[in-house]
């Protein structure tokens, strides 16, 4: 018999931080407009803006399709959100996923939309950001 194993190892979260985009950065996804106080600062030419990735609170495991392990399908799933100023988490869609199996892709994408986030921040301002997640099924 075959046992599930759910894990996070150091590489899976060094892949999570270093997938984290701000939005403004983003092609195609605008910033949010700033108004009143959270109008943005002036830069300074002399330093660049400190950006630090939203941090994954609680990680939520996903279920493992029945159909999926009867068939003996593992693989990774690359799940992209984009993460609100408050930790929220506003979109969340497949990047990339197993082919053999759609079932796999649906199961991140619903435990990933669980997860609590942090929200990252740009020069200590929390800011709306993208980040990946990557999501392994394997089977033992």
């Amino acid at each position: 018999m075959k046992l599930e194993r759910w894990f996070l190892p150091a590489a899976v979260l060094a892949a999570v931080a270093a997938g984290f985009v701000p939005v403004d950065l983003a092609a195609g996804d605008p910033a949010p407009p700033a108004t009143g106080a959270e109008a943005p600062r002036p830069a300074d030419p002399g330093k660049a803006d400190m950006a630090v990735p939203p941090r994954l609170v609680e990680y939520v495991a996903p279920e493992y399709p029945e159909a999926a392990r009867r068939d003996g399908i593992e693989g990774a799933v690359l799940i992209r959100l984009l993460i609100d100023a408050d930790g929220a988490i506003v979109t969340a869609e497949v990047a990339r996923g197993v082919s053999e199996n759609v079932e796999l892709e649906a199961a991140a994408l619903a435990a990933a939309k669980q997860c609590v986030f942090a929200a990252g921040s740009v020069n200590g301002r929390p800011v709306r950001m993208w980040a990946q997640l990557p999501i392994v099924f394997e089977l033992d």
